[in-house]
Protein backbone atom coordinates (compact mmCIF):
# COMPACT_ATOMS: atom_id res chain seq x y z
CA UNK A 1 0.00 0.00 0.00
CA UNK A 2 1.59 3.19 -1.24
CA UNK A 3 2.12 5.87 1.58
CA UNK A 4 -0.49 8.83 2.06
CA UNK A 5 1.19 12.83 1.48
CA UNK A 6 0.38 15.19 3.34
CA UNK A 7 0.71 19.07 2.72
CA UNK A 8 -0.76 21.30 5.91
CA UNK A 9 -1.99 24.35 4.23
CA UNK A 10 -1.32 28.06 5.73
CA UNK A 11 -4.63 27.54 7.82
CA UNK A 12 -3.77 24.43 9.35
CA UNK A 13 -6.49 22.56 6.26
CA UNK A 14 -4.69 19.79 5.54
CA UNK A 15 -5.06 17.47 2.03
CA UNK A 16 -4.27 14.00 1.93
CA UNK A 17 -3.37 11.88 -1.09
CA UNK A 18 -2.73 8.19 -1.74
CA UNK A 19 -1.84 8.08 -4.98
CA UNK A 20 -2.69 3.89 -6.16
CA UNK A 21 -2.91 2.96 -9.76
CA UNK A 22 -4.07 -0.29 -9.11
CA UNK A 23 -7.46 1.06 -8.33
CA UNK A 24 -10.26 1.90 -11.40
CA UNK A 25 -11.95 4.53 -9.15
CA UNK A 26 -11.26 6.94 -7.11
CA UNK A 27 -12.61 8.10 -3.35
CA UNK A 28 -12.93 12.03 -2.38
CA UNK A 29 -13.82 13.39 1.29
CA UNK A 30 -14.16 16.36 3.02
CA UNK A 31 -14.05 15.50 6.46
CA UNK A 32 -14.69 18.29 9.22
CA UNK A 33 -14.10 17.27 12.69
CA UNK A 34 -17.25 18.40 14.15
CA UNK A 35 -20.25 16.17 14.41
CA UNK A 36 -23.44 16.09 17.33
CA UNK A 37 -21.25 17.20 19.98
CA UNK A 38 -20.78 20.40 18.82
CA UNK A 39 -23.78 20.76 18.56
CA UNK A 40 -24.64 24.03 20.48
CA UNK A 41 -27.11 24.01 23.79
CA UNK A 42 -30.38 23.93 23.03
CA UNK A 43 -30.12 23.20 18.79
CA UNK A 44 -29.56 19.34 19.14
CA UNK A 45 -29.20 17.90 15.35
CA UNK A 46 -28.03 21.45 14.16
CA UNK A 47 -24.51 19.26 12.48
CA UNK A 48 -26.77 16.57 10.87
CA UNK A 49 -28.83 19.19 9.29
CA UNK A 50 -26.80 21.20 7.78
CA UNK A 51 -24.48 17.81 6.75
CA UNK A 52 -28.40 17.57 4.55
CA UNK A 53 -27.77 20.80 3.24
CA UNK A 54 -24.88 20.72 2.39
CA UNK A 55 -25.20 17.82 -0.02
CA UNK A 56 -28.04 19.77 -1.49
CA UNK A 57 -25.78 23.17 -2.24
CA UNK A 58 -26.40 23.89 -5.77
CA UNK A 59 -23.29 23.45 -8.02
CA UNK A 60 -22.97 25.39 -11.30
CA UNK A 61 -23.00 22.64 -14.39
CA UNK A 62 -21.24 22.82 -17.64
CA UNK A 63 -22.79 24.89 -20.42
CA UNK A 64 -24.43 27.33 -18.17
CA UNK A 65 -27.33 24.70 -17.19
CA UNK A 66 -29.78 24.64 -14.43
CA UNK A 67 -27.59 24.11 -11.33
CA UNK A 68 -28.03 20.93 -9.52
CA UNK A 69 -27.71 19.91 -5.90
CA UNK A 70 -23.87 18.02 -4.91
CA UNK A 71 -25.50 15.18 -4.40
CA UNK A 72 -27.65 15.29 -7.88
CA UNK A 73 -24.04 16.36 -9.42
CA UNK A 74 -22.19 13.33 -8.48
CA UNK A 75 -24.42 10.95 -9.49
CA UNK A 76 -24.83 12.63 -13.03
CA UNK A 77 -21.29 12.30 -13.32
CA UNK A 78 -21.42 8.68 -12.99
CA UNK A 79 -20.63 8.30 -9.54
CA UNK A 80 -22.00 7.74 -5.71
CA UNK A 81 -22.04 10.36 -3.54
CA UNK A 82 -23.07 10.45 -0.13
CA UNK A 83 -22.82 12.06 3.77
CA UNK A 84 -22.82 11.14 7.13
CA UNK A 85 -22.37 12.62 10.30
CA UNK A 86 -21.34 11.24 13.67
CA UNK A 87 -20.76 12.11 16.95
CA UNK A 88 -17.45 14.13 16.22
CA UNK A 89 -16.98 13.92 12.62
CA UNK A 90 -18.84 15.11 9.41
CA UNK A 91 -18.34 13.43 6.15
CA UNK A 92 -19.14 14.44 2.80
CA UNK A 93 -17.57 11.69 0.37
CA UNK A 94 -17.80 10.48 -2.94
CA UNK A 95 -16.15 7.76 -5.61
CA UNK A 96 -15.65 8.64 -9.46
CA UNK A 97 -13.90 7.63 -12.13
CA UNK A 98 -9.99 8.57 -11.82
CA UNK A 99 -10.26 11.56 -14.50
CA UNK A 100 -13.29 13.33 -12.26
CA UNK A 101 -11.68 12.80 -9.16
CA UNK A 102 -10.59 16.42 -8.96
CA UNK A 103 -13.31 18.55 -10.44
CA UNK A 104 -15.45 16.13 -7.26
CA UNK A 105 -13.21 17.33 -5.27
CA UNK A 106 -13.69 20.88 -6.11
CA UNK A 107 -17.32 20.49 -5.64
CA UNK A 108 -17.21 18.98 -2.54
CA UNK A 109 -14.86 21.16 -0.64
CA UNK A 110 -16.72 24.26 -2.64
CA UNK A 111 -20.16 23.11 -1.00
CA UNK A 112 -18.38 23.15 2.48
CA UNK A 113 -17.08 26.55 2.27
CA UNK A 114 -19.68 28.14 0.39
CA UNK A 115 -22.90 26.47 0.32
CA UNK A 116 -25.60 28.08 -2.01
CA UNK A 117 -29.16 26.98 -0.22
CA UNK A 118 -32.62 28.62 -0.56
CA UNK A 119 -35.34 28.70 2.12
CA UNK A 120 -36.62 25.36 0.03
CA UNK A 121 -33.73 23.66 0.22
CA UNK A 122 -33.90 23.97 3.80
CA UNK A 123 -38.31 23.32 4.08
CA UNK A 124 -37.38 19.85 1.96
CA UNK A 125 -34.37 18.92 3.90
CA UNK A 126 -35.35 19.51 7.45
CA UNK A 127 -38.80 17.70 6.34
CA UNK A 128 -36.54 15.06 5.38
CA UNK A 129 -34.64 14.83 8.47
CA UNK A 130 -38.02 14.51 10.34
CA UNK A 131 -38.98 11.30 8.00
CA UNK A 132 -35.33 9.81 8.84
CA UNK A 133 -36.04 10.82 13.14
CA UNK A 134 -39.31 9.33 12.87
CA UNK A 135 -37.96 6.00 11.12
CA UNK A 136 -35.29 5.83 13.64
CA UNK A 137 -37.43 5.91 16.46
CA UNK A 138 -39.51 3.22 15.40
CA UNK A 139 -37.00 0.93 15.16
CA UNK A 140 -35.46 -0.33 18.44
CA UNK A 141 -32.07 -1.31 16.98
CA UNK A 142 -31.72 2.37 16.42
CA UNK A 143 -33.13 3.46 20.06
CA UNK A 144 -31.23 1.30 22.00
CA UNK A 145 -27.68 2.39 20.47
CA UNK A 146 -28.91 6.16 21.07
CA UNK A 147 -30.34 5.10 24.65
CA UNK A 148 -26.95 3.24 25.15
CA UNK A 149 -24.42 6.02 24.44
CA UNK A 150 -26.62 8.41 26.23
CA UNK A 151 -26.79 6.41 29.45
CA UNK A 152 -22.52 5.74 28.24
CA UNK A 153 -21.67 9.49 28.43
CA UNK A 154 -25.03 11.32 30.44
CA UNK A 155 -24.58 14.98 30.48
CA UNK A 156 -21.43 15.24 28.33
CA UNK A 157 -21.55 16.22 24.44
CA UNK A 158 -20.68 12.80 23.16
CA UNK A 159 -24.30 11.49 25.19
CA UNK A 160 -26.49 13.59 22.65
CA UNK A 161 -28.35 12.08 19.76
CA UNK A 162 -26.66 12.81 16.22
CA UNK A 163 -30.23 13.65 15.04
CA UNK A 164 -31.23 15.66 17.91
CA UNK A 165 -35.41 15.37 18.33
CA UNK A 166 -38.11 16.14 16.29
CA UNK A 167 -38.54 19.40 18.60
CA UNK A 168 -35.53 20.52 17.79
CA UNK A 169 -35.37 20.43 14.32
CA UNK A 170 -39.05 21.82 13.99
CA UNK A 171 -36.81 24.66 15.65
CA UNK A 172 -34.24 25.56 13.48
CA UNK A 173 -33.71 28.09 11.12
CA UNK A 174 -31.59 28.68 8.07
CA UNK A 175 -29.68 32.22 9.68
CA UNK A 176 -28.85 29.88 12.45
CA UNK A 177 -27.56 26.78 10.79
CA UNK A 178 -25.24 29.19 8.10
CA UNK A 179 -24.00 30.67 12.00
CA UNK A 180 -23.31 27.22 13.42
CA UNK A 181 -21.49 26.86 9.70
CA UNK A 182 -19.23 29.81 9.71
CA UNK A 183 -18.08 29.19 13.17
CA UNK A 184 -17.65 25.54 12.06
CA UNK A 185 -15.13 26.57 9.06
CA UNK A 186 -13.46 29.00 11.33
CA UNK A 187 -12.00 26.45 14.27
CA UNK A 188 -12.91 22.66 13.78
CA UNK A 189 -9.97 20.63 12.02
CA UNK A 190 -10.67 19.95 8.17
CA UNK A 191 -8.51 17.42 5.74
CA UNK A 192 -9.70 16.94 1.73
CA UNK A 193 -8.94 13.62 1.53
CA UNK A 194 -8.24 11.37 -2.25
CA UNK A 195 -7.24 8.13 -2.59
CA UNK A 196 -7.08 6.42 -6.20
CA UNK A 197 -4.90 6.95 -9.49
CA UNK A 198 -4.85 10.92 -8.78
CA UNK A 199 -1.93 12.68 -7.89
CA UNK A 200 -1.13 15.20 -4.70
CA UNK A 201 -0.67 18.05 -7.41
CA UNK A 202 -4.35 17.28 -9.31
CA UNK A 203 -5.88 17.36 -6.01
CA UNK A 204 -4.12 20.17 -4.50
CA UNK A 205 -4.79 22.28 -8.15
CA UNK A 206 -8.39 21.29 -7.61
CA UNK A 207 -9.30 23.04 -5.14
CA UNK A 208 -7.38 26.38 -5.15
CA UNK A 209 -10.58 28.22 -6.48
CA UNK A 210 -12.58 26.52 -3.70
CA UNK A 211 -12.19 29.12 -0.90
CA UNK A 212 -10.42 26.27 1.39
CA UNK A 213 -7.00 28.36 1.47
CA UNK A 214 -8.93 31.48 2.81
CA UNK A 215 -10.62 29.82 5.47
CA UNK A 216 -9.28 31.20 8.64
CA UNK A 217 -6.27 30.04 10.76
CA UNK A 218 -6.67 26.86 13.47
CA UNK A 219 -5.48 24.82 16.36
CA UNK A 220 -4.40 21.51 15.04
CA UNK A 221 -5.51 19.93 18.43
CA UNK A 222 -9.28 19.27 19.43
CA UNK A 223 -10.34 20.42 22.69
CA UNK A 224 -11.65 17.61 25.00
CA UNK A 225 -13.93 18.04 28.05
CA UNK A 226 -13.06 15.46 30.85
CA UNK A 227 -15.87 12.43 31.48
CA UNK A 228 -18.00 12.53 35.06
CA UNK A 229 -17.72 9.44 36.55
CA UNK A 230 -20.69 6.75 35.51
CA UNK A 231 -23.84 7.08 37.72
CA UNK A 232 -25.20 4.42 40.09
CA UNK A 233 -27.85 2.18 38.09
CA UNK A 234 -30.12 -0.92 39.14
CA UNK A 235 -28.63 -4.22 38.45
CA UNK A 236 -31.78 -5.48 36.78
CA UNK A 237 -33.18 -3.35 33.65
CA UNK A 238 -37.03 -3.58 33.35
CA UNK A 239 -37.89 -6.07 30.33
CA UNK A 240 -40.52 -5.49 27.60
CA UNK A 241 -43.26 -8.41 26.57
CA UNK A 242 -41.86 -8.69 23.41
CA UNK A 243 -38.59 -9.11 21.27
CA UNK A 244 -36.23 -6.64 22.52
CA UNK A 245 -32.47 -5.11 21.74
CA UNK A 246 -30.04 -5.12 24.60
CA UNK A 247 -27.10 -3.14 25.09
CA UNK A 248 -24.48 -3.92 27.24
CA UNK A 249 -21.29 -2.84 27.85
CA UNK A 250 -19.40 -0.07 29.41
CA UNK A 251 -16.44 3.03 28.30
CA UNK A 252 -13.71 2.72 26.80
CA UNK A 253 -9.84 4.37 26.60
CA UNK A 254 -10.04 7.30 24.25
CA UNK A 255 -8.69 7.76 20.52
CA UNK A 256 -5.44 8.58 21.63
CA UNK A 257 -5.28 5.88 24.43
CA UNK A 258 -2.92 2.58 23.06
CA UNK A 259 -5.24 0.46 25.30
CA UNK A 260 -7.97 0.93 23.22
CA UNK A 261 -6.55 -1.79 21.11
CA UNK A 262 -7.20 -3.96 24.21
CA UNK A 263 -10.69 -3.07 23.62
CA UNK A 264 -11.25 -3.50 20.01
CA UNK A 265 -9.69 -7.26 20.18
CA UNK A 266 -12.57 -8.02 23.08
CA UNK A 267 -15.08 -6.97 20.44
CA UNK A 268 -14.09 -9.76 18.30
CA UNK A 269 -13.57 -11.84 21.36
CA UNK A 270 -17.03 -11.84 22.05
CA UNK A 271 -18.38 -11.05 18.58
CA UNK A 272 -20.87 -12.89 16.36
CA UNK A 273 -18.09 -14.87 14.81
CA UNK A 274 -17.98 -18.58 14.86
CA UNK A 275 -14.88 -18.53 16.80
CA UNK A 276 -15.85 -15.83 19.60
CA UNK A 277 -16.40 -17.04 23.36
CA UNK A 278 -20.10 -15.26 23.16
CA UNK A 279 -20.67 -17.07 20.13
CA UNK A 280 -19.85 -20.35 21.88
CA UNK A 281 -21.85 -19.46 24.99
CA UNK A 282 -25.06 -17.86 23.69
CA UNK A 283 -25.47 -19.41 20.38
CA UNK A 284 -23.95 -22.87 20.14
CA UNK A 285 -24.67 -23.86 24.32
CA UNK A 286 -27.42 -22.00 24.89
CA UNK A 287 -29.52 -21.36 21.59
CA UNK A 288 -30.44 -17.61 22.89
CA UNK A 289 -28.70 -15.42 20.09
CA UNK A 290 -28.95 -15.40 16.48
CA UNK A 291 -28.79 -10.91 16.25
CA UNK A 292 -25.51 -9.83 17.85
CA UNK A 293 -22.33 -8.17 17.75
CA UNK A 294 -19.62 -6.98 20.27
CA UNK A 295 -17.72 -3.53 18.76
CA UNK A 296 -15.88 -0.59 20.32
CA UNK A 297 -15.45 3.15 19.35
CA UNK A 298 -12.88 5.60 20.39
CA UNK A 299 -14.03 9.35 20.22
CA UNK A 300 -11.44 12.04 21.47
CA UNK A 301 -12.58 12.13 25.07
CA UNK A 302 -13.55 8.30 25.94
CA UNK A 303 -14.68 5.41 24.13
CA UNK A 304 -17.60 3.02 23.53
CA UNK A 305 -17.79 -0.61 24.04
CA UNK A 306 -21.07 -2.77 23.83
CA UNK A 307 -22.45 -5.69 22.85
CA UNK A 308 -25.77 -5.75 21.00
CA UNK A 309 -28.11 -8.60 21.01
CA UNK A 310 -31.70 -9.50 20.37
CA UNK A 311 -33.37 -11.63 22.56
CA UNK A 312 -36.79 -12.43 23.43
CA UNK A 313 -37.90 -11.00 27.05
CA UNK A 314 -38.31 -14.76 28.61
CA UNK A 315 -34.61 -15.18 27.55
CA UNK A 316 -32.79 -11.69 28.11
CA UNK A 317 -31.83 -11.85 32.30
CA UNK A 318 -30.16 -15.21 30.77
CA UNK A 319 -28.53 -13.07 27.92
CA UNK A 320 -27.05 -10.27 30.11
CA UNK A 321 -26.05 -12.98 32.27
CA UNK A 322 -24.36 -14.38 29.78
CA UNK A 323 -22.52 -11.71 28.52
CA UNK A 324 -21.53 -10.95 32.04
CA UNK A 325 -20.35 -14.41 32.29
CA UNK A 326 -17.84 -13.84 29.24
CA UNK A 327 -16.23 -10.84 30.09
CA UNK A 328 -15.58 -12.70 33.28
CA UNK A 329 -14.54 -15.61 31.46
CA UNK A 330 -11.87 -13.48 29.45
CA UNK A 331 -10.63 -11.16 32.53
CA UNK A 332 -9.63 -14.53 34.18
CA UNK A 333 -8.19 -16.19 31.15
CA UNK A 334 -8.57 -15.99 27.89
CA UNK A 335 -8.67 -18.60 25.43
CA UNK A 336 -5.50 -18.77 23.69
CA UNK A 337 -6.82 -19.76 20.35
CA UNK A 338 -9.54 -17.64 20.45
CA UNK A 339 -7.98 -14.87 21.25
CA UNK A 340 -5.44 -15.33 18.28
CA UNK A 341 -8.57 -15.71 16.26
CA UNK A 342 -9.87 -11.97 17.28
CA UNK A 343 -6.37 -10.51 16.63
CA UNK A 344 -6.33 -11.66 13.24
CA UNK A 345 -10.03 -10.88 12.63
CA UNK A 346 -9.21 -7.02 14.35
CA UNK A 347 -6.32 -6.66 11.61
CA UNK A 348 -8.42 -8.39 8.75
CA UNK A 349 -11.25 -6.48 9.31
CA UNK A 350 -9.10 -3.18 9.21
CA UNK A 351 -7.51 -3.75 6.19
CA UNK A 352 -10.96 -5.23 4.31
CA UNK A 353 -12.45 -2.26 4.79
CA UNK A 354 -9.38 -0.37 3.04
CA UNK A 355 -9.62 -3.01 -0.04
CA UNK A 356 -11.28 0.15 -1.90
CA UNK A 357 -10.79 3.77 -1.79
CA UNK A 358 -13.68 5.04 -0.23
CA UNK A 359 -12.94 2.31 2.58
CA UNK A 360 -9.90 4.01 2.89
CA UNK A 361 -10.58 7.93 2.91
CA UNK A 362 -13.33 7.34 5.35
CA UNK A 363 -10.65 5.44 7.53
CA UNK A 364 -8.29 8.09 7.03
CA UNK A 365 -10.83 10.73 7.85
CA UNK A 366 -11.78 8.68 10.94
CA UNK A 367 -8.35 7.81 12.34
CA UNK A 368 -6.79 11.40 11.77
CA UNK A 369 -9.97 12.95 12.99
CA UNK A 370 -9.87 14.95 9.64
CA UNK A 371 -6.09 15.54 9.54
CA UNK A 372 -5.38 16.93 13.22
CA UNK A 373 -3.18 13.64 14.12
CA UNK A 374 -1.18 10.81 12.76
CA UNK A 375 -2.64 7.75 11.79
CA UNK A 376 -2.02 4.87 9.64
CA UNK A 377 -3.84 1.64 9.17
CA UNK A 378 -0.24 -0.24 9.25
CA UNK A 379 -0.13 0.90 12.82
CA UNK A 380 -3.07 0.35 13.82
CA UNK A 381 -2.75 -3.35 12.87
CA UNK A 382 0.66 -3.91 14.03
CA UNK A 383 -1.00 -2.15 17.76
CA UNK A 384 -3.46 -4.86 17.29
CA UNK A 385 -1.62 -7.50 16.80
CA UNK A 386 0.52 -7.25 20.04
CA UNK A 387 -1.91 -7.11 22.04
CA UNK A 388 -1.50 -9.67 25.10
CA UNK A 389 -4.03 -12.11 27.33
CA UNK A 390 -3.41 -9.28 29.72
CA UNK A 391 -4.14 -6.31 27.90
CA UNK A 392 -7.13 -8.20 27.00
CA UNK A 393 -8.24 -9.33 30.56
CA UNK A 394 -7.71 -5.76 32.06
CA UNK A 395 -10.18 -4.85 29.66
CA UNK A 396 -12.83 -7.11 30.28
CA UNK A 397 -12.14 -6.22 34.32
CA UNK A 398 -12.85 -3.09 33.56
CA UNK A 399 -16.14 -3.42 31.78
CA UNK A 400 -17.13 -5.75 34.28
CA UNK A 401 -16.87 -3.38 37.25
CA UNK A 402 -19.18 -0.95 35.77
CA UNK A 403 -21.46 -2.75 33.41
CA UNK A 404 -23.83 -0.41 31.43
CA UNK A 405 -26.76 -2.56 29.88
CA UNK A 406 -30.15 -1.02 28.03
CA UNK A 407 -32.89 -2.27 26.71
CA UNK A 408 -35.41 -0.88 24.20
CA UNK A 409 -38.66 -1.15 23.68
CA UNK A 410 -39.14 0.12 26.93
CA UNK A 411 -41.87 -1.79 29.24
CA UNK A 412 -45.53 -0.24 28.94
CA UNK A 413 -47.07 1.23 31.63
CA UNK A 414 -49.02 -1.09 34.23
CA UNK A 415 -52.05 -0.82 32.89
CA UNK A 416 -51.37 1.44 29.79
CA UNK A 417 -52.12 1.46 26.34
CA UNK A 418 -48.76 1.37 24.91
Amino acid sequence: MSSVEQLTLANGVRILTRTDHRYATAAVCVAIGAGSRHDPAGHGGSLHLLEHLLMNSRVPQPGDAEPRSLAEHIELLGGRGNAVTGLELMLLHAQVLPDLAAPTMAALASAAVHPDVTDHHFATERQAVLQELAAAAADPYDVVQDAYIRALFAGHPLGRPVGGTAEDVHAARLDRLLDIHRQLLSSAPIALIAVGPNTAEEIREAVRTTGIEDLPARDATPPTIPLAALAARSGHPALPDEFCWLSVGGRSPHADDPARHAYTVLGHLLGNSPASLLYLRLRLEQGLGYNFQSWNRAYQDGGSWRALIGAEPENAELVIETVRSCLAEVAAHPDPAMLEAARRQAAFELFEEADSPLGQVIQLARGTYAGARPWSAADDAAALRAVTAADVQAAAATLLRDLVVVVRPEPAPAGGAR
